[in-house]
């Protein structure tokens, strides 16, 4: 989706993961401003079909699973599952734990993200810009969902992790001129950490003590 190019299959993708989750929305909003945006008057037309072929991709998984549960007499099951039950268990209401507590977990590679959106802000902006739109965008599914599970998290930490390797990469590298040692230390580090931290499992055990 970086270079604007098959935006149908984009928006399929996009409609199925709103079927999966309806929080998810954002990420189709994300997609349509990225794929509407123009660089200049003469590619502006070329821009709108993108558009328009990322909408219907969007609608064609959405309008076939209506009919289908409307064909087998499901539609008020399907409004239930994706409307009325997300409306009651994610309002807001009941238990919840602090929204830091499983991203504290992850501080340590805020330093690399740092590295990283500094480096694509030089170098490849646009990138950038979809990464922080998507980011942005699995907050709000966050929010939106009241932290009742980890799960919840993973989206927007898969974003923060995927920024923050590139920011490892930019780290090792910027070491490298001076130690070349680096280039397997630091990976090798970083990974015995999140190996460490992931079969420690204390995420799941503070949040869900």
């Amino acid at each position: 989706a970086l270079d604007r190019k098959k935006p149908f299959l984009v928006g399929i993708l996009c409609s199925l993961a709103i079927l999966f989750r309806p929080t998810y929305a954002s990420y189709a909003a994300i997609f349509l401003l990225w794929y509407s945006m123009n660089r200049s008057e003469s590619s502006r037309d070329i821009y709108r079909n993108n558009a328009a072929r990322l909408a219907l991709g969007i609608l064609c998984p959405t309008i076939f699973v209506v009919i289908l549960y409307g064909a087998l007499g499901g539609l008020k099951d399907l409004w239930d599952a994706t409307i009325i039950f997300n409306l009651k268990v994610y309002s807001g209401a009941g238990a919840s734990f602090s929204f830091w507590e499983p991203v504290r977990f992850y501080a340590s590679s805020a330093i690399a993200a740092m590295f990283a959106i500094l480096y694509l802000w030089k170098k490849e902006r646009a990138s950038l810009y979809l990464w922080a739109g998507l980011f942005a965008a699995s907050v709000l599914s966050l929010l939106l969902l009241y932290r009742h599970s980890v799960y919840h998290y993973h989206p927007a930490m898969t974003f923060f992790l995927l920024i923050s390797a590139i920011g490892w990469v930019r780290v090792t590298d910027i070491v490298a001129r001076k130690w070349r040692g680096a280039r397997f230390v630091i990976p090798a580090i970083v990974l015995m950490f999140f190996i460490f931290m992931t079969f420690r499992a204390n995420t799941v055990q503070l949040v869900l003590a």
